[in-house]
């Protein structure tokens, strides 16, 4: 099954923003409970309000930097890596089989071959489809057709390990 797809840096940089927000809206809603756990266990003995909220604050701060801060290196040395290879955008060919995914660019020229073992997880935000790799680097498709998702779970399941 093949499927002709265009990625440009519009289309990236949704793409990433979609990743971001499904990843920190869920955090948020875990970490707001766990701060106001831990602040409370903090502050406890001695209550006060404003010290449970001054620590509430400061634990929740704490927690979602250490969520934000690797994020945010990885992503940094993504844009540098996209500056270097400019390659990363344009006309492709996403051709699925029962060996892997094999990544064409508009010449025929092919960008890259991921057995079913290599593929992590394959997920979707609102507009884009995500092809993750055990190496952590991802495929991303715009807008991809319900049957083709479908297809790509499938072999997913059947090949992969």
């Amino acid at each position: 099954m093949k499927l002709d797809y265009n990625l440009n840096i519009t289309d990236f940089k949704k793409a990433m923003f979609e990743q971001f927000k499904k990843r920190y809206f869920f955090a948020i809603f875990i970490y707001i409970p766990f701060s106001l756990l831990i602040s409370f266990l903090f502050v406890q003995k001695e209550f006060s309000w404003n010290r449970f909220l001054i620590s509430f604050v400061v634990f929740f701060i704490f927690f979602m930097a250490i969520m934000i801060i690797p994020d945010f290196l990885k992503h940094t040395k993504i844009v540098k890596s996209l500056n270097s290879n400019p390659k990363f955008f344009g006309k492709k060919t996403l051709e699925v089989n029962e060996s892997g995914i094999k990544q064409t660019s508009e010449n025929s020229v092919q960008v890259g071959f991921y057995k079913w073992q290599e593929v992590k997880k394959i997920s979707k935000t609102e507009n884009y489809t995500f092809i993750t790799l055990k190496d952590n680097s991802s495929i991303i498709l715009p807008k991809t057709k319900i049957e083709y998702l479908n297809t790509l779970k499938q072999n997913l399941k059947k090949y992969g390990t």
